[in-house]
Formats: structure tokens, C-alpha cells, sequence
């Protein structure tokens, strides 16, 4: 009954609504009485809003529309909460249903109220209070066939795919940077060697001149020639080798960006796909607790269901009627235990009415017996007949005017038992009479 906009009254025109509201759960006023008492509070308490009857919506000047939830104290017995509306419309049929058995006294509120949030947990992923005013939403839950299918769902090929290429792409780029290194070290090993050869060339010429202004010849000239050819190849080995010394370490670390590359990719998806379980465990977990909780309230019900159903049953057959089918099944009792019942019942009725004085007077009831319809009178004497139906009543029509029949007397409203008995006893079978009147000795008449 109390909404949203309540929390700027004073706190002893809240506790006032919540009195009201009480007094309408218990049922000791009506929910329209309950929230135009409620109203009566606010407006005297100065607020520029109302709500509605059913609690669906409070609006007020300058305050814009507040929503409440549930005008029953009840979540699962509002008929309008918000959060619901995205629910199909079988959804909200089977919650209505938990409402309607909640209603009758077939199960209790609380069950119904955790049946209704099985179904919103199922279909939207939330909860909502029994106050029908919180609701705690949680993320939708998407029923996965098979942990491939979660995968699939997730994206994880496409992750895959992302990582790996963002980390290939990295590798590329220190392996491109590496390989220019290699490329400079082997152009600049080729400007070493050329600029070594000038040099040997240019110094075996100034060697030459300087021989052969000092008059040296032969051996000497060799010896010296030979010296300057020697200096020349270690030169062109000391470049050569520092050439390949240098490319040999970037090619390592060429080889060691890529053996890197793999290793972060391994690392990220190993994470990535840890973190996937991790989820897909929590996804089996919840889905386990509410198929859990589904079959509980399910085998509840069941139970509710079946009680209720021998309940109406044996009611039943306790008047000398017997129930249709449907109701036997529901209960669990076959039609040869329900006609052993039913004759139980009868008999108990016949043994009273014998036990009765003999010729005593008897309400003015239409009763049949024998092969005709007959009417007793107070007086038990001067009885007229009425023609008796081959064909009968169909049995459900019949059933229900027995059972129609059975409430009346039992309320001891002998006068209109009499008078419909009477208005439609041509349209009864000779043994649908009968057990119209073991129905009146069952109560006496």
C-alpha cells in the first residue's frame, strides 16, 4: 500500500498507512477501503499525490509518477509489477497461476512467491521481494546447450583471433626493427671492406714510389708487398667477422621475439579461457540450484494438488455423489474404491433415516421413489407423480445438480432443495432419482 513518494510524510503518517495496510492484509478491510483510507492519510498530511487502487501507479502535481510494485503485501500475488513486463505472455499466465493457487489456499504466499521468481530468474534474469516494491535485478540468464556452446556464445574464437593477432603484430614489428639492424651491419661491412681495399691499394702504391726512390729492388720489394697484402686480409677478416657476430645476435633475438610472442599469446588466452570456465562453472552452478528449486515446488505442488483433489473427492462422496474422472485421478482414487465410498455414504444415510421414527413429518422436499418421481409434503401423505425421463441428464449436468443439491441441504435450506428438485425432476433417469434420493436420506429427508 505504501509507495516511494511516502518517505517525504512524517513518520506518523507512514506508520498510520502502514496500519492500513496491515488491516487489508488480514483481511479485516477490503484493499479499496484500505487505499482510500491510505489516501485520506496523505492528503491530510499535505502530500500533492495518490495512489491508485490497485497500486499501480501514484501521481501528483510537480511529482511526476511513482510506481509501486504491489498494493498486496504480496510479490507474487500483484497483478502489475514493472519488472514483469518483459516477460511473454505464457510467463506471466504461469505466474498468474502461482496467484490463482496462492489464492484459493492451495499453497501458501511464500511458495508461490518463489515458484513466480523461479520463472522471472529463468526468463529475465531477476527477483523480485514479497513486498512486490524491491526488485533485484541480476544478469539475464542464456540457457547453454553444451560448454562449446558457451564458448561459441562468448565469442572466444573471435578473442582468439583478436590476441593472437595483436600479439603477432608486435612480433612483426620488433622482427621488422631486427631485421634492418641486419641489413645496416651487412651495408656497413661492405663500406668497411671497400674502404680497407683503397686503402691497401693507396698504400701499395706509395710503397712502390718509396722503393723505388730509395733504389730498393727485388726481395725487399716482395717482402713489403707481401706485408701490406697480409695487414689487407686480416683487415677484411676483422670486418667480416664483427659482420657476422652482430647478425648472429639479431637473428637471436629475432628467434627470442618469436618464441615471446607465442609465450604471451599461450599466457593471454590461457587466461582469457580460465576466466570462461570460472564463468561457465558459476552458469552450472545457478542453473542447478534453480532446476532444484523448480523440481521442489514442483513435487510440492504435486503433493498440494493431489491433497486437494482427495480433499474435493471424499467431499464428495460423501454426499452419495460421485465425483467426474478428472477429480478421481487428481486424487489418486480409482472408480471401484470412489463407488465402495460412495456406497459407504449412502448406507451411513439410509441406516439414520430407518433409525428415525417411522411416519415422522419431513420437510417439504422433492424426493423420488420407487420407478416415478414423487413429492412429499409435510405430512408425508398425499404424494403426487410425475412422469420419469428415459434418456435422463448427460452426468456432468447431473453431477453438478447433485452437487448443487448436496450444498443446499447442507446448509439445511431444505425449502429450495425442494423447489429445484421439483423443476427438474422429469428431466432425471430412474437412477439418477435414486441417487437424488439417497442424496435426501444422506441428510435426513
Amino acid at each position: 500500500m505504501s509507495v516511494a513518494a511516502d518517505s517525504t510524510l512524517s513518520a506518523a503518517a507512514q506508520q498510520r498507512i502502514k496500519e492500513i495496510t496491515q488491516a487489508a492484509v488480514s483481511g479485516s478491510k477490503t484493499w479499496a477501503q484500505a487505499n482510500q483510507e491510505a489516501n485520506a492519510v496523505r492528503s491530510s498530511a499535505g502530500a500533492n499525490y495518490s495512489a491508485t487502487a490497485s497500486g499501480g501507479t501514484v501521481s501528483g502535481s510537480g511529482t511526476g509518477t511513482v510506481t509501486q510494485s504491489s498494493a498486496t503485501g504480496k510479490a507474487a500475488a500483484s497483478p502489475s509489477i514493472t519488472a514483469d513486463s518483459g516477460l511473454t505472455t505464457s510467463q506471466l499466465a504461469q505466474i498468474q497461476s502461482y496467484r490463482d493457487q496462492a489464492n484459493s489456499g492451495r499453497i501458501n504466499w511464500d511458495t508461490a512467491n518463489a515458484a513466480a521468481n523461479a520463472v522471472r530468474m529463468s526468463a529475465g534474469g531477476y527477483t523480485v521481494d514479497k513486498s512486490g516494491q524491491a526488485t533485484m535485478y541480476q544478469p539475464k540468464q542464456i540457457e547453454y546447450p553444451s560448454y562449446e556452446a558457451f564458448l561459441a556464445a562468448s565469442g572466444y574464437d573471435q578473442t582468439e583471433d583478436k590476441i593472437t593477432k595483436s600479439i603477432q603484430a608486435s612480433v612483426d614489428s620488433a622482427i621488422s626493427g631486427y631485421q634492418n639492424q641486419i641489413d645496416t651491419t651487412n651495408t656497413d661491412s661492405a663500406e668497411l671492406a671497400r674502404q680497407a681495399y683503397i686503402a691497401k691499394m693507396l698504400g701499395q702504391k706509395n710503397l712502390d714510389q718509396q722503393l723505388s726512390a730509395s733504389g730498393y729492388a727485388g726481395g725487399m720489394a716482395d717482402s713489403q708487398k707481401i706485408q701490406t697484402e697480409s695487414a689487407y686480409q686480416n683487415n677484411l677478416t676483422s670486418i667480416e667477422n664483427q659482420r657476422l657476430a652482430t647478425v648472429k645476435e639479431l637473428q637471436t633475438a629475432i628467434t627470442q621475439a618469436q618464441l615471446s610472442g607465442d609465450q604471451q599469446t599461450a599466457e593471454q588466452l590461457a587466461s582469457y579461457l580460465q576466466n570462461l570456465q570460472s564463468q561457465w562453472s558459476s552458469y552450472v552452478n545457478n542453473q542447478n540450484s534453480l532446476n532444484a528449486s523448480q523440481s521442489q515446488f514442483d513435487t510440492s505442488q504435486a503433493a498440494d494438488n493431489k491433497s486437494t483433489a482427495y480433499t474435493q473427492a471424499m467431499n464428495t462422496l460423501s454426499t452419495g455423489v460421485m465425483p467426474d474422472s478428472a477429480t478421481l485421478a487428481a486424487a489418486g482414487i480409482n472408480t471401484t474404491t470412489a463407488a465402495l465410498i460412495r456406497n459407504y455414504y449412502l448406507s451411513q444415510g439410509a441406516a439414520r433415516t430407518t433409525a428415525s421414527a417411522s411416519g415422522s413429518a419431513k420437510s417439504s422436499v422433492a424426493k423420488t421413489s420407487g420407478s416415478t418421481a414423487k413429492t412429499t409434503s409435510t405430512t408425508a401423505a398425499g404424494t403426487t407423480t410425475a412422469a420419469t425421463s428415459t434418456t435422463g441428464m448427460n452426468d456432468s449436468e447431473f453431477t453438478a445438480f447433485a452437487k448443487s443439491i448436496a450444498a443446499i441441504l447442507s446448509a439445511g435450506k431444505s425449502a429450495l432443495a425442494s423447489s429445484r428438485i421439483t423443476a427438474i425432476r422429469n428431466k432425471m433417469s430412474q437412477a439418477q432419482q435414486n441417487t437424488i434420493n439417497a442424496l435426501l436420506e444422506r441428510y435426513g429427508y
